[in-house]
């Protein structure tokens, strides 16, 4: 019992590390974004990247995979 517990516990702590990559990617995003009307919103290119998961510079990498955040892909900074 006490082993499945364990296992419980990193399952847990993997998920808490995606959640926490996630949040620091969305912080990014909203960092990124000016908050006006400008036909290039950072924030809506990720989110409607087809369902693939972000590169390091900000685009879809092309696989197909549910839509989203992904963990631990943190973008460029855009102008």
């Amino acid at each position: 019992m006490k082993a499945l517990a364990q296992a419980h516990i990193e399952e847990l702590d993997e998920k808490l590390k995606d959640l926490q990559a996630m949040k620091a990617t969305l912080e990014h995003l909203v960092h990124c974004c000016h908050g006006d009307d400008r036909p290039d919103c950072p924030i809506i290119e990720t989110l409607a990247a087809d369902g693939a998961p972000l590169t390091p510079n900000g685009k879809a990498s092309g696989h197909d995979t549910k839509a989203g955040l992904r963990s631990g892909r943190h973008l460029a900074t855009r102008a």
